[in-house]
């Protein structure tokens, strides 16, 4: 049964402010000198350094939003009807009774328990799972030294939206997909024992807007038993049809990016750094290093598009032996490696690498494209705006980190650069006489 609340001062008289409970800042998270972002114009969600720097919020002054069917809130009771005036207290309460195309919003405040959402939606008609605007919605595991494996929120269903949360300190997966059509929008993930967010035989899955930073696979100075390894910033392992985009992946300790025998998955416009770097202290560490890892011997059909990676130990973009796949417009800064292709039926066009500490190109077997090697630009610093990316804590929002980046000059060509107008028409939008080289258009 949906339970709406018919006058809207209801609601009015009910919500909280838009100042929210942001989760509390934590030094062990500051990392100086992590930096990135990407587009985005998903949600608020303010930074649990503490709400909004302006003490405000764009939500408040537009109203009331939509009534939900259900609501889940810290301080509700599952006995409950699971309204606005008497919300659920957990998300189980709340999947035991969805139905498609219906809206939960979780209140503001902490939830400890792990999350499972069995409940499928359908075509036309998903189920959305949202926290409520203007609030910060954590859901927080124990930490370091819990259970490895257990994810802090599990979606079993298929046809569901998941957007404006936080997801932290999960001793095992932040977020673990296992159904098909699952969208994963403005979402705040961070410092989890394994991967951030891990869709596993999942097909037509999507992430957007989304920050994912210090996942460890329980990796660090307390002796714990793992080795840094398999803890990515978002993965997609043998999956079909996904996509990436807009979202950010630093500090995690194997790869930013894994699409490890996926088929058909696209990430675009999206940023990796500082991956595969050991920040904890222990000892035998062995992650992996790559920003973008797309796929395996097995993959066809990925693209990457208009994406950076910097700072990175092994390789900005690694093939990993896949096949018949794109990789487009995009940017290496500082790795190792910029690029490593190893099948020849892949097409690696309009592309830049700079200050690669090893070489632009580990290995590069398809032909000879619009790349800045093969056109014998020799990349430096001058050809770009600037060079010096801007700085993440650790503390803020995917929100604000993303609009962090998107006014950034970060590896933007400079006017008159060779990197301008040198590139392949390739049927995207683009300024100018033909399409720059890289991951972004000459401001």
């Amino acid at each position: 049964m949906h339970h709406r609340v018919a006058l809207a001062f209801a609601l009015l008289l009910l919500s909280p402010g838009c100042d929210g409970s942001a989760p509390p800042p934590d030094a062990a998270a500051t990392d100086a000198g992590l930096v990135d972002a990407s587009p985005s114009d998903a949600g608020t969600g303010p930074a649990d350094a503490g709400s909004p720097q302006d003490g405000g919020c764009d939500i408040c002054d537009a109203g009331p939003p939509p009534m939900a069917d259900y609501y889940v809130s810290p301080d509700g009771d599952d006995d409950g009807p699971g309204t606005l005036e008497a919300p659920f207290a957990t998300l189980a309460a709340a999947d035991a009774v969805v139905a498609p195309g219906d809206l939960v919003y979780f209140r503001g405040g902490t939830y400890r328990e792990p999350g499972v959402i069995r409940a499928s939606g359908e075509e036309g008609a998903p189920i959305r799972w949202e926290g409520y605007p203007g609030e910060t919605v954590v859901f927080e595991g124990p930490g370091r030294g819990g259970t490895p494996f257990v994810e802090q929120l599990r979606v079993s269903g298929s046809w569901n939206e998941v957007r404006r949360i936080w997801v932290q300190d999960s001793s095992g997966p932040g977020i673990r997909v296992f159904g098909d059509h699952v969208w994963i929008d403005d979402v705040t993930v961070r410092r989890c024992g394994t991967t951030g967010i891990n869709f596993f035989e999942a097909d037509d899955g999507r992430v957007s807007d989304s920050l994912i930073s210090l996942s460890y696979n329980q990796y660090d100075a307390e002796g714990l038993p793992a080795d840094g390894g398999g803890a990515d910033g978002i993965s997609f392992a043998h999956c079909r049809r996904g996509l990436i985009t807009g979202t950010i992946s630093w500090g995690n300790s194997d790869d930013g990016y894994d699409l490890w025998g996926s088929f058909d998955t696209r990430i675009e416009h999206s940023y990796a750094y500082g991956n595969g770097i050991d920040r904890w202290g222990g000892e035998g560490f062995a992650g992996d290093g790559n920003g973008f890892k797309l796929g395996n011997c097995d993959s066809t059909g990925i693209e990457s598009y208009r994406n950076v990676s910097w700072g990175h130990p092994r390789r900005g973009f690694d093939s990993n032996c896949n096949s018949m796949s794109s990789l487009q417009h995009c940017t290496s800064f500082d790795d190792r490696y910029g690029f490593n292709n190893r099948h020849a039926t892949n097409a690696w066009t309009n592309s830049v690498a700079l200050a690669s500490r090893s070489g632009a190109v580990q290995t590069m077997e398809d032909e000879p494209r619009s790349n800045a090697w093969d056109l014998g630009i020799e990349v430096t610093p001058a050809h770009f705006l600037g060079t010096t990316p801007p700085e993440l804590t650790g503390d803020e929002s995917a929100a604000e980190a993303l609009a962090l980046f998107r006014a950034s000059d970060f590896l933007r060509p400079a006017p008159g650069s060779p990197l301008v107008d040198a590139g392949e028409d390739l049927g995207e939008p683009y300024e100018g006489a033909a399409p720059d080289l890289g991951a972004f258009e000459a401001r």
